[in-house]
């Protein structure tokens, strides 16, 4: 039964989860990576 209760203790450590936004951030820089490799197929053709 002691487990349950800890399972509860995961859901606080959602808040830190938060830090997650901080990855939207990241795809965007990936975004402009991916416009590189458009430019790379200008060059092929």
């Amino acid at each position: 039964p002691p487990h349950p209760p800890e399972r509860r203790r995961h859901p606080p450590e959602n808040p830190p989860h938060r830090a997650a936004p901080r990855h939207p951030p990241q795809p965007q820089a990936h975004g402009q990576v991916v416009a590189q490799p458009q430019v790379q197929d200008q060059v092929v053709a």
